[in-house]
């Protein structure tokens, strides 16, 4: 079975297709991104949570501003009223409810038409915060051609050229484009391989 986005490096394949376009890897993931955008984030949950209690604040406050003083004096009411209007339109909490879902559709949406899926605005949320991440996903998010940008070896035992050795020994045989690249980069750097010694 060959998946969808399935890289083929070498060779001549024969593929037949096994299911129909409905449960195809493509419907899968706008399944996917049409879930995502309908989980709440924990920003979109806490503003709702506000909202509930501060806009009938502001909706009764703007009530009595309109309606006690025409009570008390009716000659005054006019500029009162219209304070109250100024109330509701300035202390409305319609852009933050609205802006906060609108924010992460359209993340959502632009990461989905870059080929990038994220399940719901909590993952977005997450990404913030997020200090380092490691991805192994040749052919899906990448085009399949490396090139070793940096090495950082964290035990001091080892030298760089200790650890290009120990990774490019093991990786020496295989075909995946990383492996490839992290031998040739110890090759071009002359690290002798463990069994080119």
């Amino acid at each position: 079975e060959v998946a969808a986005g399935t890289v083929n490096q070498a060779g001549f394949l024969e593929i037949r297709t096994t299911t129909t376009a409905d449960n195809s890897t493509v419907a899968q993931l706008v399944r996917l991104v049409e879930q995502a955008q309908t989980q709440r984030s924990s920003s979109e949950l806490l503003v709702d949570r506000f909202a509930k209690v501060y806009t009938p604040l502001v909706v009764a406050s703007a009530t009595l501003l309109a309606t006690v003083p025409w009570a008390l004096d009716p000659a005054g009411a006019r500029d009162y009223f219209y304070m109250a209007l100024t109330l509701l339109v300035l202390a409305c909490p319609c852009a933050l409810v609205v802006s906060t879902p609108i924010t992460y559709v359209c993340t959502l949406s632009v990461a989905a038409r870059h080929n990038i899926l994220v399940k719901g605005g909590a993952h977005l949320e997450s990404l913030a915060r997020m200090k380092t991440m490691a991805v192994d996903k040749t052919g899906t998010l990448t085009e399949g051609r490396f090139q070793l940008q940096a090495v950082e070896v964290l035990d001091p035992k080892y030298s760089r050229g200790d650890f290009l050795q120990l990774v490019a020994s093991v990786e020496k045989c295989a075909a995946h484009p990383m492996a490839v690249d992290l031998v040739a980069a110890a090759r071009r750097e002359g690290v002798c391989l463990l069994e080119d010694q």
